[in-house]
């Protein structure tokens, strides 16, 4: 499995700098997608891979270009690259989760809505309280400092 896998990378980065960048090779990318949703690989292990493969090629660019300009138009170039191969990539998630939501019912979709919006409600009620506390945080502190100053802090 690890040795498959393996081989499927040394092929898609092979591809990746081939320049032949058909239907075919989309297609391909979706359906690597397709098999990372059906095994139920979660979206951030791809966009960390991803980071990886950047920083990696980066990084052999710094390397071997020595003309800053020219870096620059590679490493923008790699990395439009990687991001429209990442899109095509979590395309297939988007899908999954348009699928799951489509099949909902009526009243599954209007209680979904409301979590959803009741959420948003909560956490910026979560976000006014921190606020808040970090606003009387700072009148505190500077109360203590103040009493710091001019010897008020009895003994």
């Amino acid at each position: 499995m690890i040795i498959r896998h393996k081989s499927e990378l040394k092929n898609w980065f092979l591809d990746l700098f081939s320049g032949n960048y058909y239907e075919s090779y989309f297609s391909k990318l979706y359906k690597i997608g397709e098999v990372h949703v059906k095994i139920g690989l979660p979206t951030h292990y791809i966009n960390a891979a991803f980071n990886f493969v950047r920083r990696f090629i980066v990084e052999k660019i710094d390397e071997e270009v020595q003309d800053r300009n020219e870096r620059n138009l590679y490493v923008s170039s790699i990395g439009k690259l990687l991001d429209i191969n990442l899109d095509v990539l979590t395309l297939a998630y988007r899908e999954e989760e348009l699928i799951k939501y489509g099949a909902l019912s009526k009243y599954a979709k209007i209680l979904f809505i409301f979590a959803k919006r009741f959420s948003e409600i909560i956490d910026f009620a979560i976000l006014g309280a921190l606020v808040i506390v970090a606003l009387f945080v700072f009148v505190l502190f500077g109360y203590d400092i103040y009493k710091v100053l001019f010897n008020i802090i009895p003994f």
